[in-house]
C-alpha cells in the first residue's frame, strides 16, 4: 500500500492488554491501519488475514459547540464532555487547549488519558470549581 494513503498505525503488544481485549486472537500483537481510503482494495491472499473484531468502536464524533448559538444573556447548562485525541504535548509533556465550560456552578473533574511514544498509558484527573464572581 502506497505511504500515503496511511493516516495512523497503531502497534498493540503489551500482552495484559491484548489478552484483555482480543483474547487468543491477539496474543501474538495486533496492528491497527487507518487509512484515507474509502475502499481499500486488497488481495484475496491478504484478505485472508483481515477481519474485524467485535467490540471495537469507530472514532467518536462529538457535536461541536458554537458559542454563538445561544443567545448572550442566557445562562449555558448541558452536559460536559471534551474529547480531543489530537492534543500533542511538547518535550516537557506539557500541552494547552482551550473548551467552553458550561455555567454551571459546580466542581468538575478533568480525567486526561495520554499515551507515550513507547505504547503506555497514563491518566492523572484534576477537579476544579466554578464559582459566581462577587
Amino acid at each position: 500500500m502506497d505511504m500515503d494513503y496511511i493516516e495512523e498505525v497503531v502497534l498493540m503488544y503489551r500482552p495484559e492488554n491484548l489478552r484483555k481485549k482480543f483474547k487468543a486472537i491477539g496474543r501474538s500483537g495486533v496492528v491497527k491501519i487507518s487509512t484515507n481510503l474509502r475502499d481499500v482494495k486488497i488481495s484475496e491472499k491478504d484478505a485472508e488475514n483481515v477481519f474485524s473484531i467485535n467490540g471495537l468502536q469507530p472514532k467518536a464524533a462529538f457535536p461541536e459547540f458554537k458559542p454563538n448559538d445561544i443567545p448572550s444573556q442566557q445562562p449555558f447548562f448541558r452536559p460536559q464532555l471534551y474529547w480531543n485525541p489530537n492534543i500533542v504535548t511538547n518535550e516537557g509533556g506539557n500541552a494547552d487547549f482551550l473548551f467552553y465550560q458550561s455555567d454551571d456552578v459546580s466542581t468538575f473533574n478533568l480525567q486526561i488519558v495520554a499515551q507515550g511514544t513507547d505504547g503506555k498509558f497514563g491518566t492523572t484527573t484534576k477537579s476544579y470549581s466554578v464559582r459566581i464572581k462577587e
